[in-house]
């Protein structure tokens, strides 16, 4: 045998090895970084938003892009998300690995004028390396009103003052069945106004959460006349408080949906399904409007509302309270205290309530320490709680403490504000509270021993021979031996020696687990997708607000991403169709997904009418994820 010839090809082939290794880490370092820009749409309507992406190829995370160079468009950050893949495909027995590094950063684009808009090349940094996307054309239209769509703003009133509460009701008409509405109003990202939703609770049955810019609104739906004909109606309302006086010009808004075929099995007309504004699909899987492939949609419709004017007046400075803290409208005060019987010192908790405005949000109570009544009587911290909105009222609570056993109660708390109805200021006041304060007892040395108070002192024995003189005898000496083997010989020195190793050994398991579930997060959240889902089921079947139909629909589309590795807020069943496939899913259970996401649409298209519906349609959301549970990875 010849032992020195297997000895150099051994090494021959692991210094080959080395070689192949050493050349694939250098070129997987010296990899060209590359960025590429996508948009959603190039040919969008004045004040449509659309999203825009930029993907970046590298191996390290890139630094976030300079948009700067992005103007024509308001710009909405939506975050980045790693968009890396790995693939294996095996030929004639032959293995081959397909890695691609990357990093996608998402944006909410908002085109503000007309024509040919340029998006510029926009540079990426990467691991030292720099690259640029390549530009990108939008063609921006002017929308226009039909015949049968109509957008109208409306104000509450158009003069007012620096402050006040102005309400914006905003009002779509629809004279065909339509879906996937989405609001655009200018005025929510106007600097001049502070913008709020009203204090008004939902109503089941007649109330949906609709999308508005970047966040949502409850409307309510009805009916109404357009043209002469009846028609659906879709309102809702924002609340504006003027930051400035003078002339301040209210944008036009837009409002973008899909124009759906007629559906003579439709229960009734109205408003199909209304999708969360906080989804975004993957890379190259835009929802689109106007899909051909999508069955009963005809096409995008974009269509623009009135513009309005809003006068704004300053507020009069005569007769203006020092204590003035600009609150303006109608305001009612009113406090509670507990408890209401305490020594000098010990903390009470009053809480104060103010009502009034429709938008309680941005309302803020002036310090309790500045107002003397109070400071006077009682020591006030100068931290307060920022208040919660409770209904149609805003809470504050303050900790305030006695000074003195002769406060008789806690005196009415006040709050200056200007009355847009008079045009004149005002002072809301609170009830006074009765307290009873008691004097605090000093506790001295004696009174803690329990001591009797006596004339004379006791007088204290001497025992020279010390506490030991008590006991005699050598049985007092006991052995109290502590030593290791002594151990072994008690039953609780056994379960103490065997805890420390069983205890090493849990925290062990506990460190592997956490580690091995941080090196692949997304497949420890499709893990627990399932039963994520039917623990979201389960609460919505107890549901009685209206809104189960979308909280069915939200579990399942969380339950997809997560298994899937998509974003699940707004994915659509044409988004889950491929990758369902990929998967290996059969064509029956592909169907059947398919049916579930139309039954979804046909009920929040129709309305949901009672619990039997729910139900059923939990228990089809059920079956379907069953059947997908059983092949999706």
């Amino acid at each position: 045998m010849n032992t020195s010839g297997s000895k150099r090809r051994f090494l021959a082939w692991m210094a080959a090895l080395v070689w192949a290794c050493c050349g694939w880490v250098c070129e997987s370092s010296a990899a060209p970084v590359t960025a590429e820009a996508i948009a959603e749409d190039t040919s969008v309507y004045l004040g449509e938003t659309f999203h825009f992406q930029i993907e970046v190829s590298a191996n390290e995370q890139p630094e976030a892009p300079d948009i700067s160079s992005i103007v024509g468009f308001s710009v909405q950050p939506l975050g980045m998300h790693n968009s890396s893949s790995e693939s294996f495909t095996v030929i004639n027995g032959r293995m081959s690995r397909v890695s691609k590094q990357g990093y996608t950063f998402n944006y909410q684009l908002t085109p503000r004028r007309t024509g040919r808009v340029v998006i510029p090349a926009i540079p990426v940094k990467a691991g030292g390396q720099l690259a640029r996307t390549q530009p990108v054309t939008i063609t921006v239209s002017k929308p226009a009103e039909t015949d049968n769509f109509k957008l109208c703003l409306e104000l509450s009133k158009t003069n007012c003052y620096v402050g006040e509460s102005v309400t914006v009701e905003v009002v779509l008409y629809t004279g065909e069945p339509v879906s996937e509405v989405q609001f655009n109003l200018p005025l929510l990202d106007n600097d001049s106004y502070h913008c709020c939703d009203p204090q008004a609770e939902p109503r089941p049955g007649k109330s949906l959460a609709v999308s508005v810019g970047n966040g949502t609104a409850m409307a309510e739906e009805g009916q109404g006349v357009l043209a002469g004909k009846p028609c659906t109606t879709l309102r809702f309302r924002k609340v504006l408080l003027a930051k400035r006086q003078g002339t301040l010009a209210i944008e036009p808004g837009t409002a973008a949906f899909q124009v759906r075929n007629g559906d003579p099995n439709s229960r009734r007309r109205g408003l199909g399904p209304i999708p969360g504004p906080n989804g975004f699909p993957g890379p190259h899987s835009f929802p689109r409007f106007g899909d051909p492939t999508k069955t009963g949609f005809r096409g995008k419709m974009l269509i623009p509302s009135n513009p309005l004017q809003l006068e704004v007046r300053p507020l009069p400075t005569e007769g203006q309270p020092s204590s003035f803290a600009g609150h303006v409208g109608s305001y009612k005060i009113s406090t509670s205290a507990t408890p209401t019987e305490v020594n000098v010192g010990e903390p009470i908790t009053l809480t104060v309530r103010l009502s009034g405005p429709p938008c309680l949000d941005h309302i803020k109570l002036p310090p309790l320490y500045g107002q003397a009544a109070l400071s006077n009587h009682f020591k006030i911290p100068a931290d307060m709680e920022s208040g919660k909105v409770s209904g149609s009222s805003k809470v504050f609570s303050q900790t305030i403490r006695a000074r003195r056993a002769d406060v008789k109660e806690i005196p009415a708390v006040e709050l200056p504000y200007f009355d847009t109805v008079s045009q004149s200021y005002q002072l809301a006041r609170s009830q006074p509270i009765p307290l009873t304060v008691k004097v605090t007892k000093v506790v001295n040395a004696r009174d803690a021993e329990g001591a009797t108070p006596s004339g004379s002192a006791g007088q204290v024995e001497s025992r020279i021979h010390g506490i030991a003189h008590n006991y005699e005898g050598g049985d007092v000496m006991r052995n109290q031996g502590s030593a290791p083997l002594l151990w072994w010989s008690s039953a609780w020195g056994l379960c103490l020696l065997a805890l420390l190793p069983l205890g090493y050994l849990v925290l062990l398991v506990t460190v592997f687990l956490l580690l091995r579930q941080r090196a692949n997060p997304q497949a420890a959240q499709a893990q627990q997708a399932f039963g994520q889902l039917f623990s979201t089921l389960e609460s919505v079947s107890q549901d009685d607000s209206g809104m189960a139909t979308e909280s069915v629909l939200r579990a399942l589309r969380t339950y997809l991403g997560d298994k899937l590795r998509l974003a699940p807020g707004a994915l659509t069943f044409q988004d889950v169709q491929e990758p369902l496939r990929a998967q290996g899913i059969d064509a029956e259970t592909i169907q059947a997904l398919q049916a579930f996401f139309r039954l979804c649409d046909a009920y929040r298209y129709a309305g949901q009418s009672d619990a039997t519906d729910t139900c059923a349609l939990i228990d089809q959301c059920k079956e379907v994820a069953c059947k997908l549970e059983q092949s999706v990875i």
